[in-house]
């Protein structure tokens, strides 16, 4: 591949026979992406955008909706706000609308700046969940419970015996 640019142009050239030409932009807040020139497995992306978010967050309620809006406002292009907001969607298929929604609260009554890592810690270490819930686990989801809250501890034997305790 060789590159040429102008003043006004971006020009890619393969084998000496130009290929695409664009429009140069200038600034950090400029961004162009011509559908065409995407791979086949990133075109999914393309659907999607901050409206179509938003539409879907809305249905899961108030708090997901201001995550996702947290997310897209930080982002420097709009683009780049959709993965995580994808990584938000998949945390309510695997753990549930209602789940994913308490979570997004939890978390916004923690930051000002929710992200996707956050809310999938809170769902993972079950802190969405009231008391009441957690003791309807089952007996090996409440041990797991119980080590993930206190830790791994060795005990004396481990050290050499209960006289070293």
């Amino acid at each position: 591949m060789e590159i040429r640019d102008t003043r006004l142009a971006v020009e890619l050239f393969y084998h000496h026979r130009r290929i695409a030409s664009h429009r140069r932009l200038y600034g950090k807040e400029e961004y162009s992406t011509v559908r065409e020139h995407m791979p086949p497995d990133k075109l999914f992306f393309t659907d999607w955008d901050r409206e179509r978010f938003l539409e879907w967050s809305a249905k899961t309620g108030p708090a997901t909706r201001r995550v996702v809006e947290s997310i897209f406002d930080r982002a420097v292009v709009e683009q780049q706000a959709c993965r995580p907001c994808f990584g938000l969607l998949a945390l309510g298929d695997k753990h549930g609308a209602m789940r994913l929604e308490r979570a997004c609260a939890l978390v916004l009554s923690l930051t000002s700046s929710p992200s996707y890592s956050g809310v999938k810690s809170v769902l993972e270490k079950r802190l969405d969940l009231p008391a009441v819930e957690k003791s309807v686990l089952k007996p090996d989801e409440q041990a797991a419970e119980k080590r993930s809250e206190r830790g791994h501890r060795r005990g004396a034997d481990y050290f050499g015996g209960r006289g070293n305790a």
